[in-house]
């Protein structure tokens, strides 16, 4: 040990706890580095990763159920909004 580092008997006496514990800290901290202590509700690099999979997943499983209700639009009915042309002809003559 160099020095300033304390035993491990040590640090289980001063912080009231099991030797296993501790151990079990160590243990963590050397196989997960920075991931193994991150706190209640946060996300390991891999959780992370899973989790926005998950999101986009679920994107894009509900995209061809808005297509279906798009495509039902009628593009050739008559909007007041459009000065009661069809959208259809809006784009035409508006198209640059």
């Amino acid at each position: 040990m160099s020095k300033g580092e304390r035993t491990i008997s040590e640090v289980v006496n001063s912080l009231d706890i099991d030797a296993s514990l501790l151990s079990n800290w160590i243990r963590a901290s050397s196989d997960e580095g920075a991931d193994a202590f991150r706190g209640q509700g946060k996300r390991s690099g891999v959780e992370e990763e899973i989790w926005q999979l998950k999101v986009k997943n679920k994107q894009l499983e509900q995209e061809p159920e808005f297509l279906k209700k798009v495509s039902r639009y009628n593009t050739n009915w008559r909007h007041s909004t459009l000065g009661y042309i069809s959208p259809a002809e809006f784009e035409r003559r508006n198209a640059a």
